[in-house]
Parts: C-alpha cells; sequence; structure tokens
C-alpha cells in the first residue's frame, strides 16, 4: 500500500495513454480516420474483452478467503499493467467515437444528460477519497469496520451525495476560472483579416437557343447566383443568401 499503491510513477501509465491519444488528435487536426469493418470489429472487442478482465479478472483474488494464491507472474503482471490496460481500452473508446466508429455507445456517451456530471469528475476524485475515508472513520468510531452489502451501499450512497455538492464548488472556485483564464491567454487573434476566399458562385450562362419549336414552350429558364457579403472589409461567400433570375427566352 505504501510503495506501490499511492505512488505517481505506478500511475503515471493511464496518463500516458492519455497524452498518447491527444498527440494523435493533435495530428489528425480536423480529418478522420477511416477504418474497415474488420478493424473496427478487432478494436471493440479487445477494447471490451480488456476492459472486462480488467475489473472482473481478480473476483477470485479479491475474497476473504483466497482458495489459491496466485503465481507470483500473475501478481506483476496485473499489478504493472492493469491501469495501462484500462486507459488504452478508454482510449479506443474515444478514439472510435471520435472518428464516428461509436455507434450505440458514441450515441449514449454523447447525450447531454453526462455535460453537467461530466464537467466534475476530477474535482469529485480529488475529494471522493477523503470523504470516504472520513465516512467510514466516522461509522466504526475509530475502530472495526465490519463489511456488509448494506453498509457499503450506504456509505457509497454518502459518498456520493456529498461529494458531488462539494466538487461543484471546488470547480467553481478553482477549475472553472482557470479554464476561463486559458481561453483568454490561448486564443487566436481574431483582429488580423482573413484573406478572402474566391467566389464560390457566378451566375450561369442561360443556355443556348435551341433551333427547334422547344424554346417556345421552354417559357422560362432559372439562374442561381450565390452572393457575397463584405464584413470588416473581409469578403466570404455565403451560399444561404441566393438570387434567382428569370430569364426569358
Amino acid at each position: 500500500m505504501i510503495k506501490i499503491y499511492p505512488m505517481p510513477w505506478t500511475r503515471a501509465s493511464p496518463w500516458l495513454a492519455g497524452v498518447w491519444l491527444g498527440y494523435i488528435f493533435y495530428r489528425q487536426g480536423n480529418t478522420r480516420y477511416k477504418m474497415n469493418a474488420l478493424t473496427v470489429c478487432v478494436g471493440w472487442t479487445v477494447a471490451a474483452m480488456t476492459g472486462l478482465l480488467v475489473v472482473f479478472g481478480m473476483f477470485s483474488y479479491n475474497r476473504v478467503m483466497v482458495p489459491m494464491p496466485y503465481e507470483v507472474m500473475t501478481q506483476v503482471v496485473y499489478g504493472g499493467g492493469h491501469r495501462l490496460a484500462w486507459g488504452v481500452a478508454l482510449a479506443w473508446v474515444v478514439f472510435a467515437c471520435h472518428n464516428g466508429y461509436g455507434g450505440v455507445v458514441d450515441g449514449f456517451l454523447s447525450h447531454p444528460v453526462w455535460q453537467p456530471i461530466s464537467r466534475l469528475t476530477y474535482t469529485t476524485y480529488l475529494l471522493a477519497l477523503s470523504l470516504q475515508s472520513i465516512i467510514i472513520y466516522n461509522t466504526s468510531q475509530g475502530g472495526t469496520y465490519y463489511f456488509t452489502h448494506l453498509n457499503t451501499l450506504i456509505s457509497t450512497v454518502g459518498a456520493v451525495v456529498v461529494t458531488l455538492p462539494l466538487a461543484l464548488l471546488l470547480s467553481l472556485l478553482a477549475e472553472s476560472p482557470v479554464v476561463g483564464l486559458e481561453r483568454m491567454l490561448l486564443r487566436p487573434n481574431h483582429s488580423t483579416p482573413r484573406p478572402a476566399p474566391p467566389s464560390e458562385g457566378k451566375a450561369a450562362s442561360p443556355p443556348p437557343p435551341t433551333l427547334d419549336g422547344d424554346s417556345a414552350k421552354a417559357g422560362t429558364s432559372t439562374t442561381t447566383t450565390i452572393t457575397t457579403t463584405t464584413t470588416n472589409g473581409v469578403g466570404f461567400s455565403n451560399p444561404v443568401f441566393t438570387v434567382e433570375e428569370a430569364m426569358e427566352s
């Protein structure tokens, strides 16, 4: 617990996986990676199996009476790699959803109902462990804490109910001002005028007159012209505003 669990170098691997994914998105820019169906299927399968193994792979070990202790190699592989495996599995979920291969998962995770809670995840993470320790200490009064499913349910719900308002307060006092200041300092300079793009639309030339009697039946022909608007001396084409002219034959 003292030498391994809280040490930053044992918890750096999922952070490095996130940095690696961020670098991929930086190089990707506004484009999207194209993947075939086999790659998408294999990626989701491996990510799902990895996440399930990380969470439930130690089920037989996390028991009061362990039937058989794990061998040293299994302990080393899981202890040293499960955090990296979990980070990579989550990185695949973000990568696939970002490039349009999320399907139902993308629709569920992108639902607007998660936006308020998602802004409090980091501050909740910072406060949750301390509040859990306080709740358990006060429940046991400094003595023995007896584990039951009901006690665990009550302490967990209590920790969530107490943590979320405090996380909101911490986010408003510390995180939100820093994010706002960062946007002010790092946003691009909008005062520099952008070069006007070439005109996208021009008046279409009327069709040449026909030699037969179809021209008499044609009546009118319609052409569309895309107007160019000027704002602060910078021109840009707006395909919304159009002018239709009827050209009589």
